[in-house]
């Protein structure tokens, strides 16, 4: 096996997996009916979502990509040693 995880290494994948796991909940959003999606915008007071299928592709298609950015930024949480380049990339 290698040599253990540093504090710093061990900051990062915690960060990388907390990161990664907030933008999962992207997920829910993906899926739930719109109906609701409309009901949360104007709980928010951010007034009334148009019902046109181009705002329920949108706001779908925005949530799937926040989803796969988690699961991609966990993924690199798993080896950070390995994939630091791709890590500072990612970040940055």
């Amino acid at each position: 096996m290698g040599t253990p995880m540093n504090r710093h290494e061990r900051v990062l994948v915690l960060l990388l997996r907390l990161d990664g796991s907030i933008m999962l909940t992207a997920l829910i959003a993906a899926l739930m009916p719109f109906a609701w999606m409309k009901d949360i915008h104007r709980f928010l007071g951010i007034g009334e979502l148009p019902d046109l299928p181009i705002i329920g592709y949108l706001t779908r298609s925005l949530s799937l990509m926040y989803a796969m950015h988690g699961a991609v930024v966990l993924f690199l949480s798993l080896d950070v040693r390995r994939f630091l380049t791709v890590v500072k990339l990612w970040l940055s």
